[in-house]
């Protein structure tokens, strides 16, 4: 009876440490690694002494399954973040030190709500920097000296998403953009979550104080995926998941390999069905949703004589070829969204067929052999430094206004 007391004390006690790591720890394969070391610890301490022999032996036959998962996970992420680390070697060390702590600051920073989005708290530090209206840029009351004021807005392929202030889209544009003589500051409104209708809404907001001659509109993904969630009622619940403990555990649980594998074999071909039922409604119902605030947006533009650009962001399937860290982000990013790559390509050319004048730059990376994608959608610095070249050189000539100081 003692023996059997002391493997559950045991066993409770270490599934607590499991519930903590997947509360505090944002990723399921450090999870799964301080877990297996738990549990081996856990497991020598019950047998250091040859009577509890017999305690160790049930804490083992009771917690094996768990065991098991952990031990797989940690073979599938090891090889993986291998492999990963040997394709993505050509990226500066220095970029991905600073991009290391950008993104621990980017995840730990509190929010508050502005246009129905979570929006960064106000902060400085050497690589993450929020001014007091939530964006990553100077604070809007402080003036300029700049010839020329451009905004890039978009959602957070914009904003810098894991990466640092110098390899943001906005940054490289500013590093690249040379209009002769006359300095350009070039304005990142880019905020997690916006879709054009969002952008508008922070154009509106803050044009007034910053008086920008060129506003950039850089979009595509959430407006398409916004879309997607409405007709395809998303397990996911939202681009924006409150923080509860469900959506905790639930958001590490979704990124475990090995699990991510079992779901493809599961539910891809019945979600493949369910999507192709959908196709042409997901297709009307996300170019009706964005030519509604697209037609508001040059209407704006107009009135308050802006010179506004309207971009078409690149997607991960639109690279050719995709080094392996992207073929399996690829795969495992889109378990819940079979054919979403080429949905968003009928929906760009849908958009392109009734907005002529929309800048493509979905191929921009195209050709591009080492990785650029951590995810489905957001690049690393030497991907924004490709994309702002790209969207440079499509850019018209920036015209005399009048306006600059």
């Amino acid at each position: 009876m003692t023996h059997a007391r002391l493997s559950v004390l045991s066993s409770l006690f270490y599934l607590c440490v499991v519930a903590l790591l997947l509360y505090f720890v944002r990723d399921f394969w450090r999870i799964c690694m301080w877990g297996f070391i738990s549990y081996l610890i856990i497991l020598v301490a019950l047998a250091w002494k040859r009577r509890r022999w017999e305690a160790a032996f049930r804490f083992v036959s009771w917690t094996i399954p768990l065991f098991l998962v952990f031990a797989l996970e940690i073979g599938f992420a090891g090889n993986h973040y291998a492999r990963s680390l040997a394709d993505e070697w050509d990226y500066p060390k220095a970029d991905r030190v600073a991009d290391s702590t950008a993104k621990e600051l980017i995840r730990s920073n509190p929010r508050r709500t502005l246009f129905e989005i979570p929006v960064h708290a106000p902060i400085e530090s050497e690589f993450f920097n929020i001014n007091a209206d939530g964006y990553r840029a100077r604070d809007f009351s402080q003036s300029s000296d700049a010839d020329i004021r451009a905004i890039v807005v978009g959602g957070s392929t914009v904003f810098g998403t894991d990466v640092a202030d110098s390899n943001t889209l906005p940054s490289r544009l500013q590093a690249n953009y040379q209009r002769g003589d006359l300095s350009v500051e070039v304005i990142n409104l880019g905020q997690e979550f916006l879709d054009i209708e969002r952008e508008l809404k922070a154009v509106r907001k803050f044009a007034a104080v910053i008086d920008p001659q060129v506003v950039i509109f850089y979009h595509g993904a959430n407006d398409y995926f916004y879309s997607w969630e409405e007709i395809m009622e998303s397990e996911q619940g939202g681009l924006v998941l409150e923080d509860t403990l469900k959506n905790r555990l639930l958001s590490r649980i979704r990124d475990s390999f090995f699990l991510a594998s079992l779901r493809r074999l599961v539910s891809s071909d019945q979600k493949e069905e369910a999507v192709a039922e959908k196709r042409a409604q997901l297709i009307d119902t996300a170019v009706a949703r964005y030519a509604r605030s697209r037609e508001a947006a040059e209407d704006y533009c107009r009135e308050q004589s802006f010179q506004c650009v309207f971009f078409l962001q690149p997607y991960i399937t639109n690279k050719d070829p995709l080094s392996y860290s992207e073929k399996v982000r690829l795969r495992r990013d889109l378990t819940g969204f079979p054919g979403f790559g080429d949905l968003y390509d009928e929906v760009c050319e849908a958009l392109l067929a009734r907005f002529p004048e929309t800048l493509d730059v979905r191929d921009a990376l195209d050709g591009v052999e080492e990785t650029v994608y951590f995810d489905l959608v957001h690049v690393n610095g030497t991907g924004n430094e490709m994309l702002a070249r790209a969207i440079l050189s499509a850019m018209p000539e920036f015209p005399d206004t009048g306006r600059a100081n």
